[in-house]
């Protein structure tokens, strides 16, 4: 995926954070939450997993941006991938993912499609 090989997955990683650099609330807690994050030791990979995916959805993505960087310190060196994952795109949300270099992810039959070749390093 986007070049990479990546060694390890996490799936929902939550981690408590630092007051501005949340991204959701959960359980009345600020925390952030993270549907599927992909690692090697080059790069990181945050997935966003929707149903059907909104434009609303999109600014959810590059908030991960904004905040990972903060809330996990310890990746600070390694590039960083944002993609969004969802069975169905309504046309503008896929494009404004391709406009702000977010890969796109979706099932196209019995295959995952991953739509990369506007993706950015944040």
């Amino acid at each position: 995926m986007f070049g990479e090989h990546f060694d390890d997955v996490f799936r929902g990683e939550k981690r408590k954070t630092i007051k501005g650099y949340e991204d959701e609330y959960l359980y009345c807690v600020r925390s952030t939450r993270y549907d599927i994050m992909l690692f090697n030791g080059r790069a990181v990979c945050i997935v966003e997993v929707k149903y059907k995916a909104d434009s609303d959805d999109v600014l959810q993505v590059l908030r991960k941006e904004r905040t990972f960087r903060t809330n996990f310190p310890e990746h600070n060196k390694k590039k960083l991938y944002l993609a969004m994952a969802s069975m169905s795109f309504h046309p503008l949300t896929e494009k404004a993912c391709k406009d702000n270099g977010i890969a796109i992810m979706k099932q196209v039959g019995d295959t995952l499609v991953v739509s990369d070749e506007n993706l950015k390093v944040f």
